[in-house]
């Protein structure tokens, strides 16, 4: 089979529907992202907080953006907030947002603000007040409306790519040719990584590549445990950049199972790196 190759239009989203109409995941109780507020000074993360209070969908509409709304546009933003002793959350910034032009930031920021609560403690039992956390807000349109890929992590959007038995279709399909199979087909199935590389670690590796944009893909097939093997980075890449990502491939590690059930043991997967999105987004939840 032929490595996955995605261009920057490319997205699993209409494969990965969500399952209401808007959804909030907090990032780092995913464990995707942990968060430091745009100063000079070092500030503690909160890296396992604990909600105990979250939006509803009620609450999603009033947030969402309503040009978004009536264009039938989905968007998500990503906000870094500080914990006050109540739980609340203060202060939010916008780490990045898309698309940039239809509010998905604002409303993130306020949503983020009013909507969410921590518990006074975190899962360790630390004390939340003073902690930065960050989260993604993703607003969901309504059916067959259009979002924009979920590029705000290292490696996401990560997806398993499986060839479909000879005589099978799907609307999902795209031509994978093999050597002895030159009229393959695969689809595309979204995972959620086991194991990843932590946001500082991720940051520092890609500003050290040097390079400033471009988006490109991690291609590995899964084996012992999850781990990436074979793995190849392809895409708009320099030789630093694409250094930095097989050096960070050893942090992912792939579920047993794509969302879907598929296993993904000795399938290829792939991931995306948005390189203009993640530098901007360390920005605010890693500044230099």
């Amino acid at each position: 089979m032929e490595r996955l190759k995605l261009d920057k239009r490319s997205s699993v989203i209409g494969s990965n529907r969500l399952r209401r109409l808007a959804l909030a995941v907090p990032l780092l109780a995913m464990g995707w992202l942990a968060a430091s507020p745009a100063t000079a000074e070092p500030q503690r993360i909160i890296k396992t907080p604990v909600w105990a209070r979250e939006p509803d969908n009620e609450q999603f509409l009033s947030f969402y953006p309503p040009v978004a709304r009536a264009q039938n546009k989905g968007g998500w933003a990503v906000v870094a907030c500080r914990a006050l002793a109540s739980g609340g959350l203060a202060g939010c910034k916008v780490a990045v947002e898309a698309p940039a032009d239809l509010g998905f930031g604002a409303a993130a920021r306020r949503m983020a603000a009013q909507t969410f609560t921590l518990k006074s403690t975190d899962a360790e039992g630390v004390p939340v007040d003073g902690g930065w956390v960050s989260l993604p807000i993703v607003f969901q349109p309504a059916a067959k409306g259009v979002i924009p890929p979920l590029t705000f992590a290292a490696g996401q959007p990560a997806m398993l790519v499986t060839e479909l038995p000879a005589g099978e279709t799907s609307p999902r399909a795209f031509s994978c040719p093999a050597a002895d199979r030159p009229s393959a087909t695969c689809v595309t199935r979204p995972i959620q990584w086991k194991a990843w590389p932590d946001v500082e670690t991720a940051a520092a590796a890609l500003r050290a590549a040097g390079q400033t944009s471009g988006v490109a893909t991690l291609d590995c097939v899964v084996g012992e445990a999850g781990r990436l093997t074979d793995c190849q980075a392809d895409g708009d890449l320099t030789p630093a950049g694409k250094a930095a990502i097989l050096r960070l491939s050893t942090a992912f590690a792939a579920p047993p199972q794509a969302l879907d059930g598929t296993p993904t043991r000795g399938a290829r997967v792939a991931s995306v790196f948005d390189w203009a999105t993640l530098l901007k987004t360390y920005e605010v939840l890693v500044p230099r």
